[in-house]
C-alpha cells in the first residue's frame, strides 16, 4: 500500500512524499476532494509512511512489521474517527483528546484521520479546535471532506490543505480494465458516469440498478421526439419519481446526445460511451441536424446549471423537454398530436 497504488493525484503525492523526505510534517493536514478519489487511501498510506521502521529513503516501505500491520488495520497508533449516525459528536472529539495525551506505544507518530470532517457538529469542531492550538509534537491529524466551506474556518486556517481531482477518463478507465471483468463497452460507461470517482465508477459496475435505470432513461429519452407535447409532461414526471440526484440523471440525457453528435460526425464511433447502442444512436444522428444537436445539448446543459443554482426541479425540468420536444417539431414537423 505504497504511493505508487493512489491512481492519479500527483500534485497530493507530490506534496506528502517530498513532506516525508524532508521531515517537514505538519500537525494538522485537510484533504479536500470529491467522493472516491482516493483521500483515505492517501491518508492511510501517509500515515503509514510517518511509522514506517524500515530505514530506506522513500517511504512507506510496505514490508516492515509496522506497514505491515497498518496495512491490516491493527496498529495502535493511527485510529479512525467516522460520523456516528449523521454526525461526528463532541464526545468523539474528547476521545480523541484524551488519546492524544498519551505518546505513541509503538511508532513515531499518532495519526487520527477523520473521516467525513464536514460532518462535524459546530461543538465537535470547537472542542477539536483546542489540539489544533496546542498539538501535541507526536499526533498528526488529518480531516477528510468533499467541502472545505464546510469546516470551521478556525481549523482551516490552521491545517495544510491538501487537494484531490476528480480523476481523468483514461485513468479510470484504466484501473477498472485492470480490476474488473467487464466488456471495453461497459468501462467506458462506467468511467463516463464516475465523475472522476473511482469509488463511484465501482459502485456503478456493481449495480444492477444502474443498468436497469439506463436502460428505462435512454427508453424516455427516445419517447421524446414522437410524443405528443402533452405526454412530455408525463415523462417529466417518470423522470422526477427516480431516486437519483436530477443532475446524474440529466448525465444520461447529456451523454446520449453527446454520442449522438459523435456518431453523425464520424461513423466510427469512436469515442461515444452508449456504444452498445450503436443503431439507435446511427439512426437518431440522420434524423437530428448538427445545429438541432447543439442546441440540444445546451439546454442540458443550462438545465443542469439551474438546478445547481436551486431552480424549482419539476419546472425546470418540464421546459428542458418541451424544448428538446420543439426541437424535433423544427427538424420535421409535429409527430404527434399537441
Amino acid at each position: 500500500m505504497g504511493f505508487d497504488e493512489i491512481v492519479g493525484q500527483s500534485r497530493a503525492k507530490k506534496f506528502l512524499i517530498n513532506s516525508l523526505k524532508k521531515n517537514r510534517v505538519g500537525h494538522a493536514y485537510l484533504f479536500v476532494g470529491p467522493e472516491g478519489t482516493g483521500k483515505m487511501l492517501t491518508a492511510r498510506t501517509f500515515a503509514m509512511g510517518l511509522n514506517c521502521s524500515a530505514n530506506t529513503a522513500v517511504k512507506p516501505c510496505d514490508r516492515c512489521l509496522s506497514c505491515k500491520r497498518i496495512q491490516k488495520g491493527i496498529y495502535p497508533d493511527i485510529k479512525i474517527i467516522e460520523p456516528q449516525g449523521s454526525s461526528i459528536r463532541i464526545e468523539q472529539i474528547r476521545e480523541l483528546q484524551r488519546e492524544a495525551v498519551t505518546r505513541p506505544y509503538e511508532g513515531r507518530k499518532k495519526v487520527f484521520i477523520i473521516d467525513q470532517g464536514d460532518k462535524m457538529t459546530v461543538e465537535a469542531g470547537n472542542c477539536l479546535l483546542k489540539t489544533f492550538e496546542e498539538p501535541p509534537e507526536y499526533v498528526v491529524i488529518i480531516i477528510l471532506t468533499i467541502n472545505e466551506n464546510m469546516i470551521l474556518p478556525t481549523l482551516l486556517s490552521r491545517a495544510q490543505i491538501v487537494t484531490f481531482d476528480p480523476l481523468p477518463l483514461g485513468e479510470i478507465e484504466k484501473y477498472l480494465y485492470d480490476r474488473l471483468k467487464g466488456s471495453d463497452d461497459h468501462i467506458k460507461l462506467y468511467a463516463a458516469f464516475s465523475e472522476g470517482s473511482i469509488g463511484r465508477a465501482l459502485q456503478i459496475a456493481e449495480s444492477d440498478e444502474f443498468t436497469e435505470l439506463r436502460e428505462e432513461i435512454i427508453k424516455l429519452i427516445q419517447k421524446v421526439s414522437s410524443c405528443s407535447m402533452k405526454d412530455v409532461f408525463k415523462i417529466s414526471e417518470a423522470l422526477q419519481k427516480k431516486d437519483m440526484d436530477m443532475n446524474n440523471l440529466l448525465d444520461f440525457f447529456l451523454y446520449w446526445y453527446r454520442d449522438v453528435l459523435i456518431t453523425k460526425t464520424d461513423s466510427s464511433f469512436a469515442g461515444i460511451v452508449n456504444y452498445d447502442k450503436k443503431q439507435e444512436l446511427f439512426d437518431e444522428s440522420r434524423i437530428l441536424d448538427y445545429y438541432s444537436l447543439l442546441t440540444i445539448l445546451k439546454t442540458i446543459q443550462d438545465t443542469q446549471k439551474a438546478l445547481q443554482a436551486q431552480a424549482n426541479k419539476a419546472l425546470t425540468l418540464d421546459v428542458m423537454l418541451m424544448e428538446i420536444k420543439g426541437v424535433y417539431e423544427n427538424v420535421h414537423g409535429s409527430r404527434g398530436k399537441i
